[in-house]
């Protein structure tokens, strides 16, 4: 597959000479025996010989992040939630990496940037250790790293915010006896910059020897508002349960309360 390369201009106005420089350096320079995002910065001056502009252009079309390791991967940004980013290239396929450990970010699509206090940008971004630059259809805007919560695609039409999963099992066996095992599960998934609603479907049914020996039936639902990065509200929380051999008829387990994410890793994810 050949690399296709597309310049997308960042257009950024500054009144202060310091201001603009430190927008404009990031924090590390990417590695020169690695791929590393093809990044110009072009300086002009106004009539008093302040800089009063810089524009950043992108390499080519694909998100890029550097590690605290220095390392550039390219692939695409899925999201970041939890205080941690989904990230996803053709060698490595999808990892998770905790949103510390993610020194910069290159992004000329247009994604959805929300921030603490309930406000998003839209537009291509670059983010480094301290600042979100976002290219809105208005202008340059930049904010705090630190005040930012979430990062989504950004997408008009509804039907992108849902996803969903569906799984189905079935065992048989003949001999001396004849068992059966059906089992079933379903994830539906709404997700915006601010909440995720999923709701949930789990069902077994086995026989032995052509008498029930399973029937259970689970279903959930539970709706998340994200309030700061890593900290997120359980708005509602409820479960339906049926399970014939416990003797569970009609079981309702409403809820509500608070997470925090303690550990985001592609190898740990610890939820309080």
């Amino acid at each position: 597959m050949g690399l296709i390369c597309r310049r997308v201009p960042l257009l950024l106005l500054a009144t202060f000479a310091g201001v603009a420089t430190a927008s404009a350096q990031m924090d590390a320079e990417p590695r020169r025996d690695q791929a590393a995002p093809d990044t110009s910065v072009v300086v002009g001056k106004d009539e008093n010989g302040l800089m009063k502009a810089y524009t950043i252009e992108f390499g080519d079309e694909k998100d890029w992040i550097q590690l605290l390791s220095g390392e550039w991967l390219r692939g695409n940004v899925e999201r970041m939630r939890d205080a941690r980013l989904d990230f996803h290239s053709d060698e490595i396929k999808e990892i998770t990496y905790d949103w510390k450990k993610v020194q910069q970010l290159h992004s000329p699509k247009a994604n959805t940037y929300r921030f603490t206090d309930g406000t998003k940008l839209v537009g291509p971004a670059m983010i480094n250790k301290e600042l979100v630059t976002v290219q809105t259809e208005t202008g340059i805007a930049m904010r705090k790293r630190s005040e930012l919560n979430a990062i989504l695609e950004h997408t008009p039409r509804e039907g992108d915010y849902w996803s969903t999963v569906l799984r189905v099992g079935l065992t048989a066996n003949a001999g001396n006896t004849e068992n059966l095992s059906f089992n079933a599960f379903w994830l539906l998934v709404r997700e915006d910059s601010l909440t995720r609603t999923a709701l949930s479907y789990d069902g077994t049914f086995g026989t032995a020897d052509r008498t029930e020996v399973a029937n259970r039936h689970l279903g959930s639902g539970e709706v998340n508002v994200f309030v700061y990065p890593g900290i997120y509200v359980i708005a509602a929380n409820a479960q339906l349960l049926y399970d014939k051999f416990q003797n569970v008829r009609l079981r309702a387990t409403p809820a509500a309360g608070a997470g925090f994410q303690l550990i985001a890793t592609y190898v740990v994810d610890w939820k309080l």
